[in-house]
């Protein structure tokens, strides 16, 4: 997190969406995610089964129109709980050749929830994500909250003093306490 907040930069490091695994796709569709969880839920996120990475608590907040004046757009989620035709349909269009260019700009914006090639079942769809494709770069003044352990919010706070940070662990009551005590 201090090094994203030292760069100002958040690194897409790996490929999403429905394509993220075909080879003409692969080098495009590297994005950077985003939630739109609203804070007093912001905690669930952490304890999360069958998740690809185990997530800390420690994020960055911006506003849903500055995200999407920087090309944010809400991933669009396919269901394949009874049938994967939806899916094999938009992979149709997407791996046609006439379609491929336009295919490397929306795919890193769809992906799938429900049964998985594996016999696993994947379901995010409740997260509201957002994804910008590429790295994503911003100025302190952008953040709205930072997110940090409680027990590293002065230590946060003493670094990057343009930030006010909150634990994602807090009651909404607290954090508006703790905003009211930053103004």
């Amino acid at each position: 997190m201090k090094n994203i907040l030292r760069n100002k930069r958040i690194s897409a490091v790996n490929p999403k969406g429905l394509t993220h695994d075909w080879e003409d796709y692969r080098e495009h569709v590297s994005s950077v995610c985003f939630t739109e969880t609203p804070l007093n839920n912001i905690q669930y996120l952490f304890d999360i089964e069958g998740r690809d990475v185990e997530l800390k608590p420690f994020g960055l907040v911006f506003s849903k129109e500055y995200m999407q004046e920087r090309g944010a757009n809400p991933v669009f989620y396919v269901n394949t709980y009874i049938e994967s035709e939806i899916k094999k349909a938009i992979c149709g269009i997407l791996n046609s050749p006439e379609n491929i260019e336009n295919g490397r700009i929306v795919a890193p914006f769809i992906e799938v929830y429900g049964k998985m090639r594996s016999g696993r079942t994947r379901d995010f769809y409740w997260e509201r994500e957002w994804r910008v494709r590429g790295d994503f770069s911003f100025e302190y003044e952008n953040v709205v909250l930072g997110l940090c352990e409680e027990g590293k919010i002065d230590q946060f706070c003493k670094e990057f003093p343009a930030i006010k940070f909150i634990s994602p662990y807090m009651s909404m009551e607290e954090i508006i306490e703790r905003l009211a005590k930053t103004r």
